[in-house]
């Protein structure tokens, strides 16, 4: 069986100056002691994509309901700068269209859905499986957190 590309979920809080790290991975198969970790901008998120090797956005499709949920995943392959500048980007859409709202102007069906609030994002990497995924974002928290302690 092919291995499970490898995929973290980036949970958004206050604008991009918390975002929250979350590999992923099956926890039966994975350490259970490693959740992931907080991000503090969108420059340490360029960073970590470019040290771990996050390389694509990935969009998620539900095919199929319960009882026999399917998903079709996507993968949008970019540079570390131009995934951080989609997702910047789309903070400046939703403050634009928050704007053209207040002045009474018509919006286009892409701003309308800029409207809804940006909470989260999932990235992932074409060449990495998730246990070289998890080893390589384990290793980078440990390797900021040492940085931090010295």
């Amino acid at each position: 069986m092919e291995a499970e590309p490898f995929l973290v979920h980036f949970l958004v809080h206050r604008g991009l100056s918390v975002i929250q790290v979350v590999p992923m991975v099956n926890r039966f198969e994975h350490p259970k002691d490693f959740r992931g970790g907080i991000l503090r901008g969108p420059s340490e998120l360029l960073q970590f994509i470019q040290e771990v090797g996050l390389d694509s956005i990935v969009r998620t499709t539900q095919l199929a309901a319960l009882p026999n949920p399917r998903f079709q995943r996507e993968f949008y392959v970019l540079s570390p700068e131009d995934i951080v500048a989609k997702i910047e980007g789309r903070f400046r859409a939703e403050s634009v269209a928050v704007d053209k709202l207040l002045d009474g102007k018509s919006m286009t069906e892409n701003e309308l859905r800029a409207l809804s609030p940006l909470e989260q994002f999932l990235l992932g990497s074409s060449a990495l499986t998730a246990d070289e995924g998890v080893r390589r974002v384990k290793e980078w928290f440990e390797r900021r957190e040492g940085e931090t302690r010295a």
